[in-house]
C-alpha cells in the first residue's frame, strides 16, 4: 500500500468512527435542549419535541450505520450520509427556527453548533468541509428571505456577520486541523514503514542468528564427535604443558580416567627421569616459536609396560589463548608388523643365499660322487680302499640329499602339486632347522605312523613349517 492510499484509507476509517461519535452526540443534544424549548417557547414545545424525536432517530440510525457498515461498504455511502447528517440536522433547526421568531430567533445558534458539531469532530476534506457550511447557511438564509416580509437590517446583518464569522473560522480549523492529520498520517506511515523494515530485517536477523547457531552447535556436536571417537588419542595442552582436555581413545592409551587426565603435566606420560622432562621442555619451546613437531617416544601403557608412541604436535590460537594439540599413535602393532616384514625379508634373503649355495655345492659333489663311482668301477684297487670310496660316495650322497631340501627351500614361484608322506616332510624339516633353534628350546613331535599321503606342493609345506618353528623360537627367547 502506498503512502497516498494509506492516508486516504486512514481519514475514511477516521471518518466514519467520529461519524458514529458525531451523530451519537447530536442525538443526545437534540434531545437534552429539548429543555430550552420547553423555557424558552412553552407554546411550540410539543411541536419541537416532535422535531427533536425525528432528527435525533435519523441520527441514531446514522449512528448505527456508520458503526455496523464494513470500511468498503461505507466508503460508497460516506457522502451521502454526511449529507444526510448535515441537511436533515439543519433543516430541523431552521424549522425551529422560522416557528420561534424568524431571523430574530436565537436558535440560530443552532446552525452555529451544528457546524461546530460537523467540522469540529468530523474529519472531512476541504470540499465536503465547504459544501457542509454552503447547505447549513442555505437552509438557514433562504426560507427566511422568502418567508419574512419585513425584516430589521441591524439585527439580521448581525446574526449573519456573526453567524459566517464563526463559518469561516470553523473552516479555516478544518482545513489545519486535515493538513495536520494529513502531515500525522504521512509520518505514522513513514514510521510504520520504518518499523516494518526493522521487524522484517529483526525478523531476518533473528533467523540468521538462529540459523547460525543451528550451524555452530552441528558443528560443535560433529567435532565432538570427531574428537571423541578418533582412533588416534588426542591430547591437548596449555603453554605449560599442562593437559586441559583428551579424547577417549587417549584415556584407553593410557588407562587413566578424563578427570585424572585433566591437570596432568604431559611429560608425567613418559619416563620419570631428568632426560625426559628437559627433552619435552624443548619440544614445547620449540612448538610455543610455532614450530610443527612428529617424532616417537616412550609412554606408560595402560597395562603398565612401555609404549611406543608416535606424536603429532602444533600450536593453535583458540579465542586469544595459546593451547597444543598433539595426536598418540600407538605404534605397537606398526613395530610387530615391521618385525614380521623385516623376518620376511631376512628369510627371503637366507633362501637366495642357501638357493646360491646349493647350486654351487652341488657341482663339487657331482664331481665327488663321479670320481667316486670311477674309483669303484676299477677292480684293482685293494678293498680297504673301496671300502673308504663307499663312505666318501655315502656322505656325498647324504651331502646331496640336504643340498636339494636347501633348494627345495629356496625355490620360489612354479607350484608343483605332488602327493607326498606328511611325516617326511616334517622330519626333513625339523633336521634341516634344528641347528637355528638354540639348545635351551626343545622341540617335542608326535606323529602318525598311519598317515596317508597327501597331495601339494612340498616346497610350500616345508616354508609353512618352518616359518612355525622359527616364530615359535622368536616367541620363547627365555626357552622352553
Amino acid at each position: 500500500m502506498g503512502k497516498k492510499e494509506y492516508i486516504e484509507k486512514s481519514i475514511q476509517q477516521l471518518t466514519q468512527v467520529w461519524l458514529y461519535r458525531a451523530c451519537a452526540m447530536g442525538t443526545v443534544l437534540f434531545i437534552i435542549l429539548g429543555v430550552l424549548d420547553y423555557v424558552s417557547t412553552p407554546e411550540n414545545f410539543k411541536t419541537f419535541i416532535q422535531y427533536r424525536i425525528i432528527i435525533a432517530s435519523i441520527l441514531f440510525t446514522i449512528a448505527l450505520l456508520a458503526k455496523k457498515l464494513e470500511s468498503r461498504h461505507f466508503q460508497s455511502l460516506q457522502s451521502v450520509l454526511l449529507y444526510a447528517v448535515v441537511v436533515s440536522s439543519a433543516v430541523t433547526i431552521e424549522l425551529m427556527i422560522l416557528q420561534f421568531g424568524g431571523y430574530k430567533s436565537s436558535y440560530y445558534v443552532g446552525m452555529i453548533l451544528l457546524s461546530i458539531c460537523v467540522l469540529g469532530f468530523i474529519p472531512l476534506s476541504v470540499f465536503f468541509s465547504l459544501t457542509s457550511i454552503l447547505l447549513i447557511y442555505s437552509i438557514y438564509l433562504f426560507p427566511i428571505l422568502l418567508t419574512e416580509e419585513t425584516i430589521d437590517f441591524q439585527t439580521f446583518f448581525t446574526s449573519n456577520a456573526f453567524m459566517i464569522s464563526v463559518f469561516i473560522t470553523a473552516l479555516v480549523w478544518r482545513y489545519l486541523s486535515q493538513k495536520s492529520l494529513i502531515n500525522e498520517l504521512g509520518l505514522q506511515y513513514d514510521l510504520d514503514n520504518e518499523k516494518n523494515k526493522l521487524k522484517k530485517y529483526s525478523q531476518h536477523l533473528e533467523e540468521v542468528v538462529e540459523e547460525r547457531t543451528r550451524d555452530l552447535r552441528q558443528s560443535e556436536a560433529m567435532l565432538k564427535t570427531l574428537f571423541e571417537n578418533a582412533n588416534d588419542g588426542i591430547v591437548i595442552i596449555d603453554d605449560r604443558g599442562v593437559v586441559v582436555d583428551v579424547n577417549q581413545r587417549a584415556c584407553e592409551m593410557y588407562g587413566m580416567e578424563k578427570e585424572d587426565f585433566i591437570g596432568t603435566e604431559i611429560e608425567r606420560l613418559g619416563p620419570d627421569t631428568d632426560k625426559n622432562r628437559i627433552l619435552w621442555r624443548e619440544r614445547l619451546e620449540r612448538l610455543l616459536n610455532g614450530e610443527p613437531l612428529l617424532f616417537e617416544t616412550e609412554h606408560h601403557g595402560n597395562n603398565g609396560g612401555k609404549v611406543s608412541i608416535e606424536i603429532s604436535a602444533k600450536a593453535v590460537r583458540i579465542d586469544g589463548r595459546l593451547l597444543i594439540q598433539t595426536i598418540h599413535r600407538d605404534l605397537t602393532e606398526k613395530k610387530r608388523l615391521q618385525s614380521q616384514l623385516l623376518h620376511s625379508q631376512k628369510m627371503e634373503s637366507i633362501g637366495t643365499l642357501a638357493g646360491g649355495i646349493a647350486h654351487d655345492f652341488n657341482n663339487i659333489l657331482t664331481a665327488i660322487l663321479g670320481y667316486a663311482d670311477l674309483i669303484l668301477l676299477n677292480d684293482k684297487i685293494p678293498p680297504e680302499i673301496s671300502n673308504k670310496v663307499r663312505v666318501i660316495e655315502t656322505s656325498a650322497r647324504q651331502a646331496s640329499q640336504m643340498v636339494s631340501k636347501l633348494l627345495s627351500f629356496a625355490r620360489r614361484g612354479s607350484v608343483e602339486s605332488v602327493p607326498f608322506a606328511v611325516n617326511s616332510v616334517i622330519e626333513d624339516t625339523l633336521s634341516m632347522v634344528s641347528r637355528l633353534v638354540p639348545k635351551n628350546i626343545t622341540i617335542s613331535k608326535d606323529l602318525d605312523p598311519a598317515l596317508p599321503p597327501v597331495e601339494g606342493d612340498v616346497s610350500q609345506i616345508e616354508q609353512v613349517l618352518m616359518n612355525l618353528i622359527i616364530n615359535a623360537k622368536d616367541a620363547m627367547p627365555d626357552g622352553g
